[in-house]
């Protein structure tokens, strides 16, 4: 079981009840301040040392359409190519699983892309694209 939430005193409150237990915190920001408020969270993420987290999900919103997203295009989501690339670092050091979860569109090319960023886990509406997109990431990357 996992405990999901977007509201992280909620995630600290249940790992006292069920210290064992994962958790995920969701997150998303569309629009021009996407990058700053998604900042705003990862600072009341720090000052607690990012505790009682196993995962952390953030929503990659597209900036244009589906069809148009390669792996070298700059910035296609909100948030940022830098916060993604930011985050993924963070969470790889604080030993957090760091999911996404397109929102506006699948290819294989938008999962591609988010790994290329860090992103290490999915959430899906497009189980058999996603599948397919992850096994042909590997594929690509390994010897």
């Amino acid at each position: 079981m996992i405990f999901a939430t977007t509201h992280y005193p909620l995630i600290r409150e249940w790992k006292t009840l069920l210290p064992q237990g994962k958790t995920l915190l969701w997150m998303g920001a569309q629009g021009e301040e996407a990058d700053r408020l998604l900042e705003s969270r990862f600072e009341e993420l720090r000052k607690h040392d990012f505790s009682a987290l196993t995962e952390v999900q953030i929503h990659a919103f597209l900036r244009q359409p589906v069809e148009s997203i390669r792996r070298d295009t700059l910035d296609p989501f909100t948030p940022t190519d830098a916060f993604f690339q930011k985050a993924a670092d963070e969470l790889k050091k604080q030993g957090i699983l760091f999911q996404s979860l397109p929102w506006g569109g699948t290819t294989p090319e938008v999962y591609w892309k988010l790994l290329d960023l860090g992103v290490e886990s999915f959430a899906t509406d497009s189980p058999l694209v996603t599948l397919a997109a992850l096994e042909n990431y590997q594929l690509l990357h390994c010897p």
